[in-house]
């Protein structure tokens, strides 16, 4: 990948060692594409966990007949019960607390897309990059546009998130790279 979020932010951002770069969308799935002769891609935000058995389900799904999906997140606890937040080795405990958890999380951060219908989910995702809102929604909306039998799959303990709130969505402070990556979605949306 030949290019981040840096060169296309216009915001003040924070000094030069706190920035990120975050690639675009468009980049990692046009690598991912060239790379692979795969009939189905994921992605999922980068703080998404998945489950046991989760390609073996979207295998299934996908013989279902649902080509394209996203599939919502189960949110559980962040930390042990005796404060201390889980970790690597505590995988099988996070497992056990994401299947007994009910799901509850409208959002969207995992997505299941045929290659057939990429060229015309990427045409339709601008610049917007990963790791800040709203990646998830344009790129649901994307893929209801490229897909007209796209669905959202809910209740299903395919994936998992630590904790019940991430990032600083919808605070009122938004970070400079939420600020312009709603811009650069508003501008897909009218391309």
């Amino acid at each position: 990948l030949n290019r981040s979020c840096l060169d296309f932010i216009t915001a003040p951002l924070p000094p030069k060692e706190g920035r990120r770069r975050l690639p675009l969308f468009r980049d990692v799935m046009e690598a991912a594409m060239e790379a692979s002769e795969a009939t189905h891609f994921v992605f999922t935000n980068s703080d998404i966990g998945l489950m046991p058995g989760f390609y073996a389900n979207v295998a299934r799904l996908v013989r279902c007949g649902h080509s394209a999906f996203s599939v919502n997140r189960v949110e559980t606890v962040e930390r042990r019960p005796d404060g201390r937040r889980y970790e690597a080795a505590d995988v099988m405990d996070v497992y056990r607390l994401a299947a007994a958890h009910v799901q509850r999380h409208p959002g969207h951060d995992c997505f299941v897309l045929p290659r057939g219908i990429m060229q015309r989910v990427l045409d339709h995702m601008g610049n917007v990059y990963v790791g800040y809102p709203p990646i998830g929604s344009l790129l649901r909306e994307s893929a209801s546009w490229a897909d007209r039998n796209y669905v959202s799959l809910s209740g299903l303990h395919m994936t998992f998130h630590l904790g019940w709130k991430n990032g600083e969505w919808g605070s009122v402070k938004e970070s400079p790279y939420e600020v312009q990556n709603r811009l650069h979605a508003r501008q897909a949306r009218q391309a």
